[in-house]
């Protein structure tokens, strides 16, 4: 089967974005307007990444999945089974709303879930400064997603994320600790550049604007 290219993908995924809202029981906060437009720019080489990395077939997940984009990316454009963990339930609604009005003209093998994206027994070793790991309403403490999916961090073979730049040595601790060796590792913005990574993040050179790694 031909996968479609990234532009029909944001047509299909912008007109079944357009149609979750106008129905009018997700309202997107003024933080949120144009959010697709700023994701869609973010992820343009997504589906080279992947498919230069032969991933058909094997399991995505995006930590802070927003509205589904790269979900969908990675599914429809890559031929992969995708996950997503997203905290802001507005999001994670909207995400859930627009895979279900794709799902009703195409096959889909997207599963977004709701949480928050650290599991309870990691303990993040920057407490003090990284505080919004736990400073979190008591439905987001309590959420399971891991459980939810069936499914563990190690269980992937691709870890996309995009995150506040004070979140992101928290993210790549945990990834460093939880994912197994050979995840392709992706920053589609190259936000971490600068920073210390783990040691057994090995990065991989690329023409594209990301970061792009190996776990060791």
């Amino acid at each position: 089967m031909v996968q479609p290219g990234y532009d029909q993908l944001a047509s299909l995924f912008g007109s079944a974005h357009e149609k979750a809202l106008s129905e009018g029981t997700i309202v997107e906060p003024p933080s949120m307007k144009d959010f697709f437009g700023l994701t869609k720019s973010m992820n343009s080489n997504l589906i080279n990444i992947l498919n230069e990395h032969k991933m058909t077939g094997k399991r995505f997940i995006d930590l802070g999945s927003g509205i589904g984009w790269p979900m969908i990316l990675a599914n429809l454009g890559a031929g992969m089974v995708s996950y997503g963990i997203e905290a802001r339930l507005v999001e994670f609604e909207l995400s859930k709303r627009v895979i279900q009005i794709l799902g009703q003209s195409t096959t889909l093998d997207s599963h977004p879930f709701y949480g928050n994206f650290f599991p309870p027994d990691f303990k993040v070793g920057y407490m003090d400064k990284w505080r919004f790991v736990w400073d979190i309403p008591g439905e987001l403490r309590r959420s399971r997603p891991y459980e939810d999916m069936g499914l563990n961090l190690s269980d992937f073979s691709v870890i996309h994320f995009y995150q506040y730049n004070r979140n992101l040595p928290a993210v790549m601790d945990y990834i460093s600790q939880r994912a197994s060796p050979g995840t392709l590792i992706i920053n589609p913005t190259n936000q971490v550049k600068g920073l210390e990574f783990p040691k057994n993040f090995k990065k991989i050179e690329s023409s594209y604007d990301a970061a792009i790694f190996y776990l060791d």
